[in-house]
C-alpha cells in the first residue's frame, strides 16, 4: 500500500498546485506502467514479493506511484530543464526499486539488472514527455 497511497497523499499537492496534471496526464502515466509491467513480468525480467501478490503491487504501483511521480516529472520540467526532470524522476524511481530489492520485494531475473530498471524508467519518463509535448503543442488548455 505504501506504492499507493503515500503517492497520492503527495498527489493532493500536486492537485492543489495544478488540478489539471493529474487528469490530463496521470491516465497515460499509467498505461505507460501498465505495458512496462506487463512486459517485464511476462518475459520474467523481475519478480514481485510475496509472489501471491504480484499482479496486486503491480496494480496498486500502476496506480499509484507510477502516474504520480510521472505527474510530477511534468510538474517540475516546466520549471527546469525537461532533460533534467525526466534523468532525475528516471534516478528516483530507480532508487525506490533498488530499495525494494534490498528488501527481498523485488528479484531481477534473466540478465535484468538495476541498469535496465532505470533504462526503462527513463524510457517510459521520455514516453512520458513527449505526450506532453504533443498534446501542448495541439490543445489549449484554458488556465
Amino acid at each position: 500500500m505504501v506504492l499507493f497511497i503515500i503517492p497520492w497523499i503527495l498527489g493532493i499537492y500536486l492537485i492543489q498546485r495544478d488540478n489539471k496534471l493529474l487528469i490530463m496526464y496521470g491516465p497515460i502515466a499509467s498505461a505507460i506502467a501498465f505495458i512496462h509491467n506487463e512486459i517485464g513480468l511476462h518475459f520474467e525480467w523481475w519478480s514481485l514479493h510475496p509472489k501471491d501478490m504480484e499482479l496486486m503491487i503491480a496494480l496498486i504501483s500502476n496506480i499509484g506511484v507510477y502516474p504520480v511521480s510521472g505527474c510530477f516529472m511534468l510538474y517540475f520540467l516546466r520549471q527546469n530543464k525537461a532533460y533534467l526532470s525526466v534523468f532525475i524522476f528516471a534516478a528516483i524511481l530507480t532508487t525506490l526499486v533498488y530499495t525494494f530489492s534490498l528488501l527481498n520485494k523485488v528479484q531481477f531475473h534473466h540478465g535484468w539488472n538495476i541498469g535496465w530498471t532505470f533504462l526503462s524508467y527513463l524510457t517510459a519518463n521520455t514516453l512520458l514527455y513527449f505526450y506532453y509535448l504533443l498534446y501542448q503543442n495541439k490543445v489549449k488548455i484554458a488556465r
